[in-house]
């Protein structure tokens, strides 16, 4: 627990000396993101009008349909019309740890009786999320994915084996610009260093904050 407190103080710190030696401009466009202001990066907003999916939710579809098809027809061991395939989601809801390990449990479930491949969609929320996105972000079977969170989540509880440098740059990093720094950022960045990747989370945090 102290290093996660030392850690938080250093954050704090760190960025409010930046904040103090930021430049101070009469205006600032709100659009404009950057590590300063001739690094600034504009950002254009789209809005899609219709009230149909877009067309990369329509592709994923169409591509898992197959699969979720296939899935559902040996689970119910007869065959179904396309035309009455039902869409199957999965929601799963927040509760921190307890609801990560859940998560992975539900999925484990679901694959145990054939039921994880008719999923089409899946939600979540809070520690739901660090088992889903975890999950998501590498290449493994929910068995090694298992033994790999398990110890990560070994790691989330004693805060053992943070990337702390790659933690404290992604905040610097964000500091840098013209968004607000909190708490939350430190606790993100720490979540992402645990369940991210698999041994640092410097390819997350390489990426600039907007």
């Amino acid at each position: 627990m102290s290093r996660i407190i030392k850690l938080l103080l250093l954050s704090i710190v760190a960025t409010q000396q930046i904040i103090i030696a930021k430049p101070h401009h009469k205006k600032t466009n709100p659009r404009s993101f950057g590590h300063s202001s001739s690094q600034a990066t504009t950002i254009t907003a789209r809005v899609r009008q219709g009230n149909d999916i877009c067309t990369q939710e329509i592709a994923a579809l169409k591509n898992r349909a197959e699969i979720s098809h296939h899935a559902l027809e040996n689970f119910m061991g007869t065959p179904i019309n396309s035309m009455c395939m039902p869409t199957i989601g999965m929601v799963c809801s927040g509760g921190g740890v307890r609801a990560a390990i859940a998560t992975l449990g539900l999925m484990r479930g679901l694959e145990t009786i054939g039921l994880l491949d008719t999923v089409q969609y899946t939600t979540g929320l809070s520690g739901s999320t660090w088992g889903l996105s975890s999950w998501l972000s590498h290449t493994m079977t929910l068995n090694e994915f298992t033994t790999f969170f398990k110890k990560r989540l070994n790691g989330a509880l004693t805060f053992r084996n943070m990337n702390e440098a790659a933690i404290l740059n992604a905040i610097f990093n964000k500091a840098k610009t013209t968004l607000a720094v909190g708490f939350n950022d430190v606790w993100g960045t720490i979540l992402a260093d645990l369940f991210l990747m698999n041994k640092s989370a410097s390819a997350v945090f390489s990426l600039t904050f907007i």
